[in-house]
């Protein structure tokens, strides 16, 4: 028995229902007969969590709804990316149901789980067992994302550095097995960045959040949006919230209305710093 396991065959597909016993590796929890049939996942305490490999989570998802019971005052399922302790998208609180076969379904918001990713739904609450889960659903988000390999996986794919020199590396990944490092800054408004011309539309409003770590110190880093319109350029800043997050990476996320007159002829999405030439990481970035 390993924790890698066999190679996998094909994706999961999470808008569909999930049996909680659906797992590629688990920690301290244990399975036992459903009072709803079936067999469900229970004896789950603080720090326990499940490991679900491959998830295709495509273009995003907006909520996640589990099936659970709790004798006790409950818990929380936290959603987590890559690994136990990767990046949070949603979390779930589930209150005492009376019983450990008393089931009620509990729904969350989701953002930021897109394209296909390791799943761990891990556990936190108070001293002794928390809650029992049955199933688990996401629901799709009804945006799409604009971001070609928004997360890294799949190497330099869809993106390009504005100056440097572009590369993946597996050195250091927020969440996954890579990351991308455009080093060789000759400037501050040097980075990476993506084309999106032919994704936006005049008016709408984007959110975006992406991941950014310096090579050294803390990165003043920022995520724009660049337009270019019947020769007019104009820049729109899309990140003015900052969230430090943990070994170094720092979160931007931010939304902006964007419009423009005339004919839309360039409109690139780049990761750039405030100041300083240091080599600049970015992972999981979304934009949508």
């Amino acid at each position: 028995m390993t924790t890698a396991g066999p190679p996998q065959i094909g994706t999961l597909n999470p808008f569909v229902r999930q049996e909680a016993e659906t797992i590629a590796w688990a920690a301290g929890v244990e399975t036992e007969p459903s009072g709803e049939g079936g067999m469900n996942v229970g004896y789950i305490e603080n720090g326990d969590y499940l490991k679900v490999k491959g998830v295709a989570f495509g273009d995003g998802a907006s909520s996640f709804t589990a099936r659970v019971a709790s004798a006790t005052g409950g818990g929380r399922i936290e959603l987590r990316l890559g690994s136990a302790t990767g990046t949070l998208v949603g979390t779930c609180t589930v209150a005492g149901t009376g019983g450990w076969q008393n089931w009620t379904s509990v729904t969350c918001p989701v953002s930021g789980a897109t394209g296909t990713r390791d799943l761990y739904l891990r556990f936190a609450g108070g001293s002794g067992y928390l809650l029992n889960l049955n199933w688990w659903q996401f629901t799709p988000g009804s945006g799409s994302e604009l971001l070609t390999n928004g997360t890294m996986e799949d190497g330099t794919t869809g993106w390009t550095a504005s100056g440097g020199t572009l590369s993946s590396t597996t050195d250091v990944a927020h969440a996954g097995n890579r990351s991308l490092l455009n080093s060789g800054r000759a400037a501050a408004w040097n980075g990476p960045h993506q084309n999106v011309t032919a994704q936006l539309t005049n008016g709408k409003s984007y959110t975006t959040s992406v991941w950014v770590r310096s090579q050294s110190g803390t990165p003043s880093a920022k995520a724009t949006l660049t337009i270019t319109a019947n020769g007019t350029t104009s820049y729109h800043q899309l990140t003015p919230a900052q969230t430090a997050g943990t070994n170094g990476w720092t979160q931007l996320t931010g939304t902006t209305t964007v419009s423009w007159t005339g004919t839309l002829t360039n409109a690139s999405f780049y990761v750039e710093t405030a100041a300083g030439t240091d080599g600049l990481y970015i992972d999981d970035a979304s934009f949508r």
